[in-house]
Order: C-alpha cells, then sequence, then structure tokens
C-alpha cells in the first residue's frame, strides 16, 4: 500500500487566477466532482453541477498516494435568503502546487459545510 503524503497549496484568489489557466476555467463545466492539472502546479477543482449559482468551493488538503493526487474540498451553499441566480452553475476553485506532483490521476473528494 502506498503512503499518503500530504502536499502543500495555496487557493488561488479568483482575480490572480493565471491567464492561461482562466482559458480553461472559462470553458469548465462538468456534471460530477473532477479535477484537472491545467499545468505542473495549476489545478481546477470542480464539485459538479448546481442547481444555482452561490456556491463556493473550498479546498481543505491535498494528498499524494503513489501515483494518484487526492484533492479534499468543502461545499460551502450559498446563505439561506441569499440571491442567486437562478442557473444551473459549475463551481470551481483553482489551487496551486508549491512543487510538482508527479501523478497520473487526480481524484476530487467533497464533503459538505
Amino acid at each position: 500500500m502506498n503512503k499518503e503524503e500530504s502536499l502543500s497549496f495555496k487557493q488561488v484568489e479568483p482575480n490572480q487566477i493565471p491567464q492561461t489557466v482562466r482559458r480553461e476555467t472559462d470553458q469548465w463545466t462538468s456534471p460530477q466532482a473532477t479535477a484537472k492539472f491545467v499545468s505542473d502546479t495549476y489545478i481546477i477543482v470542480g464539485i459538479g453541477e448546481r442547481p444555482t449559482g452561490g456556491y463556493e468551493v473550498r479546498v481543505t488538503s491535498v494528498t499524494k498516494q503513489g501515483p494518484r493526487l487526492i484533492v479534499h474540498a468543502k461545499v460551502i451553499p450559498p446563505k439561506e435568503g441569499m440571491m442567486v441566480t437562478q442557473v444551473i452553475s459549475y463551481p470551481y476553485a483553482v489551487i496551486q502546487l508549491k512543487e510538482k506532483a508527479p501523478v497520473n490521476q487526480v481524484e476530487v473528494k467533497i464533503s459538505n459545510s
């Protein structure tokens, strides 16, 4: 069994996302929770389709287990009574790993807040 190793990362603020990564996020739609490497260190983390706008994604940890990277994320729903867009949305976050992680599979584990 492969040992699980915690990796350092930061969640990138929307206004700090590099243009090359932003091009990928502009087309991001996935009905299920998923993640995608956009470069050696940037990863888009999506929580899947939601019925309205107003949802947020908070990445809580990133671990490496052998050839797999596991991204743990929390879904933050809109606050009760909050005005939200009445359109299907695909919330995501962008994280930047502190260093390259040679992996061939990325998995997302979601928890609700």
